[in-house]
């Protein structure tokens, strides 16, 4: 199977190349679980065709059009230049490669099976994203009728109830307190329509952000362990990937303690990360 050498988008100067690698370090840029997988992909092909790890790594940082892969990939090839060991250059790069492939990629070296390892980290990772494309699927269609619910309780509220206002207004004494709720509701909906959006945006923003903060992430991780319905499936979930990392790391000669270790790694969840727990 040819490897074609496609020209890609490539920091202008080895500085540049560097400074890339080191702001992905400090959480800026991104690299995707896709192009990770297709890396580790390309590079266990080119490594079962006989080339040495040096210029497979030149070569796939020309190939690759993400700048941010590429600085990493350069930074990479100058760690073996230099005569460091493969799993010591992934290492310095935590924010695309977890443990799991820095003690993978270590076996690997030490027991010489290095593109039999990659083809096992590439499948892990094609069986990860499998399952989280289940996950969104399988949440999606939920999501979607709540929205839609949402859409049609406003349009009635919005278009449908002001069209009998005068009706409801003429009988208004005899009228249930849910229509008249209603009614409040369909005011409050057409003359204050502009504020509910925004409060609903900053509302949005506000969420997300108390999500991404230490507190928020561990108390939504503790509903996930404690919410019925979905706590069967998330510890499924748990489950499936620290028994994928484990497999595959004693199987290929990791220790235990790094092995678990590396089970950190796979779990989105601070409340089985928290070692005091």
């Amino acid at each position: 199977m040819a490897i074609e050498v496609r020209s890609a988008k490539k920091p202008a100067t080895k500085s540049a190349s560097r400074d890339l690698a080191v702001n992905l370090r400090f959480g800026k840029g991104q690299v995707s679980a896709r192009e990770r997988m297709f890396f580790i992909e390309r590079l266990a092909l080119l490594l079962e065709t006989g080339s040495s790890l040096h210029p497979s790594l030149q070569t796939l940082k020309a190939q690759t059009q993400n700048p941010v892969l590429a600085a990493v990939l350069y930074d990479m090839a100058e760690e073996v230049m230099s005569g460091k060991p493969f799993s010591q250059a992934l290492a310095r790069h935590p924010q695309v490669f977890s443990a799991t492939y820095v003690n993978l990629v270590a076996a690997g070296e030490q027991g010489g099976f290095l593109p039999q390892v990659l083809n096992q980290l590439q499948q892990m990772e094609d069986k990860r994203e499998k399952l989280q494309s289940t996950l969104l699927t399988a949440f999606s269609y939920p999501g979607f009728l709540l929205v839609f619910s949402l859409g049609v309780i406003v349009f009635i509220l919005a278009v449908v109830f002001p069209k009998f206002g005068t009706l409801f207004a003429s009988i208004y004494d005899q009228l249930p307190v849910t229509t008249r709720f209603l009614m409040a509701m369909s005011e409050l909906v057409r003359h204050y329509w502009i504020a509910i959006l925004g409060g609903t945006a900053v509302s949005l923003f506000g969420y997300v952000n108390w999500v991404k903060s230490p507190g928020g992430s561990e108390i939504l991780s503790g509903l996930k362990l404690k919410v019925p319905g979905l706590k069967d499936i998330f510890i499924q979930v748990y489950l499936v990937q620290v028994l994928q990392v484990l497999s595959l790391s004693l199987g290929n000669g990791v220790s235990v303690l790094d092995a678990l270790r590396a089970c950190r790694d796979v779990i989105d969840n601070t409340v089985l990360d928290d070692p005091h727990r």
